[in-house]
Order: C-alpha cells, then sequence, then structure tokens
C-alpha cells in the first residue's frame, strides 16, 4: 500500500479507488500553470488539445492508466481544466446578470442537455453518429462530457441560493477525500448490527450517496477543520 501511495495512487490500481482523482487534479494544475504562461487563450487551448490528441494517437499505450501520479490521466483530461478556465467568464457572466436574455439563454440550453443526458442515460446518444468520422470521433467524449456538465450548472444555478446545496459545493475536495473512508466507515457500523447494503437501482443508488454526502458533510469535515485550523496553528506558532 506504501508503494502505491508513492506511486501517487494511480487509477485502477489504488485501494482507495476514487482518491486517484486527487493526485490526478495536483498534476494537471502543474501542467495548465506551466501551460498559461503563454498568456494567449487561443494558444493555451490549442496546446491542450494536441496533449488530449496525443494521448490518443500515440502507439502503443497501455488500455489501462499506468501513469505515476496519474501523468497520462492527466493529459487526457487537461482539456476540460482548459476548457473550464476559459469559458468561466463568460459563464459566470450568463449565469449572474438574471436578465430575460440571460434566462431564456439558460433555459433552452438547459432543456437541450436535459433531454441529451436522459437519451444518455437511457443508452441513446444522440452523438454516436461523430464516432464514425475519422479524427473528429476523438472528440466525442469531449461533446458527451460538456453537453452532461452544463445540465449540472443549471441544476446548480436553480439551486444556487440553498445553503445545503451551497456548503456541498464548497467541500468538493472534502467530499472526494472523504469517499474511501465514509463508505468503509457506513459499511463497517452497518455490518456490526448484522445488515447489508444493496444497491439495486439508480434510485436506491442515488439515496444512499445523499445519505453519504451528509454524514462528510455534518460529520466528518467539522472534525477535518478543526484537526487543520489546530496543524495550522502549530505550522504558524513554529
Amino acid at each position: 500500500m506504501l508503494i502505491l501511495v508513492a506511486k501517487g495512487a494511480i487509477r485502477n490500481t489504488f485501494f482507495a479507488g476514487s482518491l486517484w482523482f486527487l493526485t490526478c487534479l495536483f498534476v494537471i494544475e502543474i501542467m495548465f500553470m506551466v501551460i498559461h504562461q503563454l498568456k494567449n487563450n487561443y494558444i493555451i487551448f490549442i496546446l491542450c488539445l494536441f496533449i488530449y490528441i496525443l494521448k490518443f494517437k500515440i502507439p502503443g499505450q497501455p488500455s489501462e492508466p499506468y501513469g505515476i501520479y496519474n501523468i497520462d490521466s492527466a493529459c487526457r483530461f487537461l482539456i476540460y481544466y482548459a476548457i473550464g478556465f476559459l469559458s468561466f467568464p463568460a459563464i459566470h457572466k450568463l449565469f449572474s446578470l438574471h436578465t430575460k436574455k440571460s434566462k431564456t439563454i439558460i433555459t433552452i440550453s438547459g432543456t437541450i442537455s436535459f433531454i441529451y443526458s436522459v437519451l444518455l442515460f437511457e443508452k441513446i446518444d444522440l452523438l454516436k453518429g461523430i464516432t464514425t468520422i475519422p479524427i473528429i470521433n476523438i472528440f466525442h467524449q469531449i461533446f458527451t462530457a460538456l453537453l452532461v456538465i452544463w445540465l449540472y450548472f443549471v441544476i446548480a444555478y436553480l439551486f444556487e441560493n440553498v445553503p445545503f446545496f451551497q456548503g456541498l459545493g464548497q467541500a468538493t475536495l472534502y467530499l472526494c477525500g472523504n469517499e474511501y473512508i465514509v463508505k468503509t466507515l457506513v459499511s463497517y457500523f452497518i455490518g456490526i448490527v448484522g445488515l447489508s447494503i444493496n444497491i439495486t437501482n439508480p434510485l436506491s443508488a442515488y439515496l444512499y450517496t445523499l445519505t453519504l454526502l451528509i454524514i462528510v458533510y455534518k460529520v466528518l469535515i467539522p472534525i477535518e477543520e478543526k484537526m487543520l485550523h489546530k496543524l495550522q496553528a502549530l505550522s504558524i506558532g513554529n
């Protein structure tokens, strides 16, 4: 396990499966920090896109993730980080205006994203035709992801004034880091009383996930924040 930790929690090999995301994000942030020194948004986007293309076109790559600190996965997902960074000003402006025009754009785009996402959930991909077009087919995953992500933006916009959801949004990295911990603890304590968890359908998965989120948000995060504050105080004191 120590060797796996030293390698940076390589995806699909780490005992706490979800934590690969944190080391991958760490590498992505370093890569983008270097690329961002170019200052030109068009060049930044093209370079990140080029890295994405190379990830799929370099021959002889293993089918499974293999790079230390998930650097191979970082090359694949860097483009999403770049798109988020470059599009944020426009997206933030759209959701902040609260004008009739902005609400119309959000409603129409949200409806399109909702229809696409529901059909995709039912294994119907309206963009499947792209996969048959040479070169363009490697961008299918990007288009699909962005359409689904946009639905999350619209949902977040609808619930932006709900304190509970605001708290969850601000605690994103805490939630990611605690996923393995809370799953293990809940399964352990349920097992003590002779019960078991059976996820039989999507609805039960959503309810189970929501329960875990609440436990992390209300129990684990407050404890961890106190510990971090004490560590920071000790560090400053020294």
